[in-house]
């Protein structure tokens, strides 16, 4: 059964029912099995949702899936971080025994700004994926690659491959983790836990890639390459705090050319050849324009 709050347009519970997982759709079978996607509908907002297991059907068979959405404009999905966990976060703490099947259910409230999001250490970010698999997972999705990468750990790969990329590089996504790829949920970047027969069976006569995630490491990070060394050397650095800060700073109408000017200035600084006002001034710079 699907329930929706109040202002959700059928034409948006239509295209979330079908981009929605099903019955044994998450790559884990653990009874703490998450999985998250982020989707821009046709109307132009943002659906970021959180699946988990719930329980067995009336069958007797498991793998049922309850999957928790949460539907936001676009530019307030920026402002919130632009990354699925503090939207998981925001519906997770309600026990799927304590939801209520019905017409309706109460609104979420959700963060108002990037700065509210929790700031992670690089260990709790991630673990066991390198840093140079990450950011050849961003810069898969700058490009808007189709493919299926497979990690150990999909969500946290995900949210960590983002948190590497300028806040406003992260809109207009269509991309999983934890599920397990289906042509039906239009998703162009899926992350699983592993590459089976059955995904290379859904894949098969698709302009879809395959890609391993131990693979990655030293693949050609495009366009913003200088961007991604940045962040994945303070992160090995310990400076995750103020890596992602950057990285949110970094909110409307940052070009390419300008976000790899603050990457200049940054390095530049980290080489004591700037002062750290230099990069001031250029937020404050382009804050105002």
């Amino acid at each position: 059964m699907v329930s929706a709050s109040s202002g959700v347009r059928t034409q948006e519970r239509t295209e979330i029912t079908r981009r929605s997982p099903s019955h044994g759709a998450l790559c884990s079978t653990a009874s703490d099995a998450r999985a998250v996607a982020i989707s821009t509908l046709a109307t132009g907002r943002v659906c970021v949702s959180l699946s988990r297991l719930a329980g067995e059907e009336h069958t007797g068979r498991g793998g049922r899936v309850w999957t928790d959405v949460v539907l936001v404009d676009a530019p307030d999905f920026i402002r919130a971080g632009g990354c699925p966990g503090t939207f998981a976060e925001a519906v997770a703490s309600a026990p799927l025994a304590a939801a209520k099947l019905g017409p309706s259910i109460e609104k979420v409230t959700l963060p108002a700004t990037a700065a509210n999001r929790r700031v992670c250490s690089r260990p709790a970010v991630v673990q066991g994926v390198r840093d140079g698999t990450l950011a050849a997972m961003a810069a898969l999705l700058l490009e808007r690659c189709s493919c299926v990468v497979a990690v150990a750990d999909p969500v946290a790969a995900l949210e960590g491959a983002l948190m590497l990329l300028p806040l406003a590089l992260r809109g207009e996504l269509n991309v999983s983790a934890g599920l397990r790829f289906a042509n039906s949920r239009r998703v162009t970047f899926c992350v699983v836990e592993q590459i089976d027969v059955d995904t290379r069976r859904a894949t098969r006569g698709h302009p879809v890639a395959l890609l391993a995630g131990d693979d990655l490491a030293g693949r050609s990070l495009g366009i913003l390459g200088p961007w991604l060394e940045l962040m994945m050397r303070w992160w090995s650095e310990e400076r995750v705090g103020e890596a992602i800060a950057l990285a949110d700073s970094l909110q409307v109408g940052w070009s390419p050319r300008e976000i790899l000017e603050v990457a200049a200035v940054c390095e530049a600084i980290d080489r004591h050849e700037e002062d750290p006002e230099r990069l001031e001034a250029l937020l404050a710079r382009r804050a105002a324009a």
